[in-house]
C-alpha cells in the first residue's frame, strides 16, 4: 500500500515529556517520581522516562497506576492538578504556552510516531498540494 506514495516527509517527530500543574518550579526526577503519575493505557512510557532520567524503574513500576484510555482525558487530568502526565509534546504545546501546564524536566521520551506529509504518486506537483505542503512544513 505504501508503494503508491512517492512523497513521505517528516513534518515533526513526536516525543513525550512530564507535564503538570502541581509544581511551578522544575523539580528533580525523584520529586516527579513521588507525585501521582498519570498513565495512558496504550502509550506506556514511565519506565523508559525513569531510565532516561537516571532513576531505577522500580520507583515507577511498583506504584499504583492512575490510568486513562484517551490522551485528551490524560491531558485534562494533568491540567486539573490530578497528577503528572507523560504527554505527547504536540498535544500539550498550547497548554504549556498558555500556562495551563508546566513542563517538569528536560527529558524527552522519543516515540516512533509523529506528523508526516504524505501524498500519492503524481500528486506532488499539484499547485494546491504544494501550497498545503508549504503551510504544513511551516508549523514545525
Amino acid at each position: 500500500m505504501l508503494s503508491v506514495f512517492t512523497s513521505v516527509q517528516v513534518v515533526r517527530g513526536e516525543t513525550r515529556m512530564p507535564v503538570s500543574q502541581l509544581l511551578s518550579l522544575t523539580p528533580g526526577a525523584q520529586d516527579i517520581a513521588r507525585l501521582p503519575l498519570l498513565h495512558h493505557d496504550y502509550h506506556q512510557g514511565w519506565d523508559k522516562w525513569a531510565k532516561m532520567a537516571g532513576l531505577p524503574t522500580e520507583e515507577i513500576t511498583h506504584r499504583k497506576k492512575i490510568k486513562f484510555s484517551e490522551s485528551a482525558t490524560l491531558q485534562k487530568a494533568a491540567v486539573d492538578r490530578q497528577g503528572v502526565a507523560l504527554a505527547r509534546q504536540l498535544l500539550v504545546a498550547k497548554d504549556i504556552e498558555a500556562g495551563r501546564l508546566v513542563r517538569l524536566d528536560d527529558v524527552l521520551n522519543p516515540l516512533d510516531s509523529g506528523m508526516y506529509f504524505v501524498c500519492r504518486e503524481g500528486d506532488q506537483n499539484c499547485k494546491e498540494l504544494k501550497i498545503f505542503k508549504k503551510w504544513v512544513m511551516s508549523i514545525r
